[in-house]
């Protein structure tokens, strides 16, 4: 399965809350009013589809963060 479509559907916000979802759809709830930034930090083959999504669903509420892909692996984040 794409990992993109992975975290997008593991991942979900309501009323300010950044609900998880594992494997087995236990979900569990983070309030983002709690934190003052969200990094995103990520390294694989992968990274690149699973932060682009991370990034759709947090969009403005990432402050920054870093990635490492293995050379060759062409994907953009936006």
């Amino acid at each position: 399965m794409d990992p993109e479509r992975l975290v997008r559907k593991s991942l979900k916000i309501r009323e300010g809350q950044l609900f998880v979802y594992d494997i087995e759809q236990r979900k569990t709830a983070l309030d983002l009013g709690s934190f003052d930034s969200i990094y995103l930090i990520g390294a694989g083959k992968a990274t690149s589809k699973m932060a682009r999504a991370v990034s759709k669903v947090l969009s403005h509420r990432i402050s920054g963060g870093a990635i490492t892909v293995p050379y060759g692996i062409n994907d953009i984040i936006e």
